[in-house]
């Protein structure tokens, strides 16, 4: 890295790039003026009030005698984590019935997802339902829809045939639904003519050209703020040792990432760790594929999350499989996320065209079945484990220990299927990204997780961040080789 005075330092095949930077501190959120009602309603007779539970003059986690495995301050005494909203009922009425991830942004891209198309409104106006004008009443909670810039006059039926057989359940403006967020004090930008060429593989002719940031804050963050620490984790064991090495230069040469940790085998093991992950690594050697279902994710990254260069409530930690490639038209959305992530524990990335029941075995959907009852988890799409972001948090930690425990029970991330058989509509099981997606759609709905038989709940309510597969998390990285 060019920057003077950097310093590379090698732990077996760690490598951590260096740069010198000005970081300043960041406060977390506000504690909400009355809390989260789950915590103090009812409770009050006891003593548990947010008064009282929530007083910072008691330490940085106010009285600690209220707190347990399920309530403690981060989930009790901050503002809610975002839950989907409900617009006004005459929105989502008739033709477009529980379409609203298509109607909500404008644009071409013809996904459903949170960000939506324009092309919805025409229809209805044309079908003499609510007519555009209407748009603001239906989508101003929606804080993307308001920088949306035009429509397109792409066909309805090419919207809509991608859907055959679509459930006429609510499956998006209610709670209980949770790929469908909105992201207040968030913009994300529109695919441009630009984009576009490159996401129909047309680009190799076009000049480059310095990609805009893919969100911001609203309001825009001040000049004068310094973003967050930001550090880069990736491992990749064999066949992926090159691809590694790829990364790591491509990280060098964005120069946004303050550090770079990158693996190619499991030295960092201790002798103790290699015994608690023995059969994970003997399936490895055995051929399992993510080099044994990919418990090391959530293992690396709670370790490196917890050391002393990322502060608490400020330290940001990215995770990238090896095979992604950092582009340099990528830099001005990292600098734009590490600062959004100020108020947020984790940016995560959905697939929506990849429905949890399709890639998640039986015995991992029937261990979250009972926490998530009731909310069509199954028929929303799965978050990916390829890329993510974690801010040093107290819920984010609570997340990585979650995922790290349940990973460690082999039986919910093999490949070993159900003797009675799987659903019809199973295709395959994604190992550690099922129940990291999972984990994920607990969060966003507040819903608690039992670890292990026996064991109590937990709580593991964090704000997530969420961005959708294809053009928005390719302006982060780009997914040149799948690894599934």
């Amino acid at each position: 890295m060019a920057a003077t005075g950097a310093a590379f330092v090698t732990l077996g095949f760690l490598t951590s790039l260096t740069v010198p930077v000005t970081v300043s501190g960041f406060r977390d959120l506000v504690p909400a003026e009355e809390g989260h009602p789950l915590c103090f309603k009812d409770h009050h007779k006891h003593g548990y009030t947010y008064d009282r539970c929530c007083n910072r003059d008691l330490g940085p986690h106010g009285l600690v005698t209220c707190w347990d495995a399920y309530m403690d301050f981060g989930f009790c005494c901050r503002p809610m984590a975002p839950l989907p909203k409900r617009a006004h009922p005459t929105c989502w009425t008739g033709l477009l019935e529980n379409r609203h991830e298509m109607c909500c942004m404008g644009g071409s891209q013809h996904l459903a997802g949170p960000r939506g198309q324009s092309e919805c409104w025409e229809e209805k106006e044309r079908a003499g339902e609510p007519s555009k004008s209407t748009l603001g009443m239906c989508c101003d909670f929606f804080s993307a829809w308001r920088l949306a810039n035009g429509s397109s006059t792409s066909s309805m039926i090419d919207v809509w045939a991608r859907f055959p057989g679509s459930s006429s359940r609510a499956a998006c403006l209610i709670e209980g639904y949770a790929t469908t967020c909105s992201f207040p004090g968030i913009a994300f930008r529109v695919p441009d003519w630009h984009d576009n060429q490159l996401a129909m593989g047309k680009g190799a002719s076009l000049p480059k050209r310095a990609r805009p940031p893919l969100l911001w804050q609203l309001p825009a963050v001040s000049l004068r703020a310094t973003r967050p620490r930001l550090e880069l984790l990736t491992l990749g064991v064999g066949t992926y040792k090159s691809s590694v090495a790829q990364l790591v230069a491509d990280a060098g040469a964005l120069d946004v990432f303050d550090a770079v940790h990158a693996f190619s085998d499991f030295s960092f093991l201790s002798e103790d760790e290699r015994q608690r992950w023995e059969r994970h690594l003997r399936a490895w050697r055995e051929g399992a594929r993510i080099a044994g279902y990919g418990w090391w994710k959530p293992f690396l990254c709670r370790k490196l999350l917890s050391s002393a260069s990322l502060a608490s409530g400020r330290g940001l930690l990215v995770f990238s499989d090896a095979g992604s490639r950092l582009e340099p038209e990528s830099a001005a959305s990292w600098q734009s996320l590490a600062f959004a992530m100020r108020s947020y524990d984790v940016m995560a990335v959905v697939d929506i065209e990849h429905m949890e029941r399709h890639w998640t075995k039986r015995r991992t959907l029937r261990q979250f079945e009972h926490g998530l009852r009731g909310t069509g988890f199954k028929d929303e799409g799965q978050f990916v484990s390829r890329l993510f972001v974690l801010r040093n948090t107290p819920a984010t930690q609570r997340l990585l220990a979650a995922w790290e425990q349940l990973v460690e029970d082999i039986t919910l991330v093999n490949e070993d299927l159900d003797p009675r058989g799987e659903a019809p509509e199973f295709r395959a099981h994604r190992h550690e990204q099922s129940v990291w997606s999972l984990l994920l759609k607990s969060a966003i709905l507040g819903r608690p997780v039992q670890r292990r038989p026996g064991a109590p709940q937990m709580n593991v309510t964090a704000r997530i961040l969420t961005i959708t597969e294809g053009y928005e998390a390719h302006q982060l990285t780009d997914f040149a080789r799948r690894h599934d």
